[in-house]
């Protein structure tokens, strides 16, 4: 939740982040229209505190995995 405020709050991640919210239509789909880039932020900003915390790889696996399902489903 953090990570996404922030995409909208700092302008040059907002520059990344309002391709998301260019769809003309809500629907389902819409969830996964993104800039590459909006990746690289989410994935560096969730999985690197973790590493660097000395969570195990099967931490950041799991993590990964949930994470991913729990934003799919929403």
């Amino acid at each position: 939740w953090w990570i996404h405020v922030l995409m909208h709050r700092v302008p040059w991640l907002w520059a990344f982040h309002k391709v998301h919210h260019s769809i003309e239509e809500l629907d389902w789909i819409g969830n996964f229209r993104f800039h590459w880039m909006e990746i690289v932020v989410y994935r560096g900003l969730t999985y690197l505190p973790l590493i660097a915390l000395g969570a195990s790889p099967t931490v950041v696996l799991w993590v990964a995995v949930v994470g991913t399902l729990i934003g799919h489903l929403n």
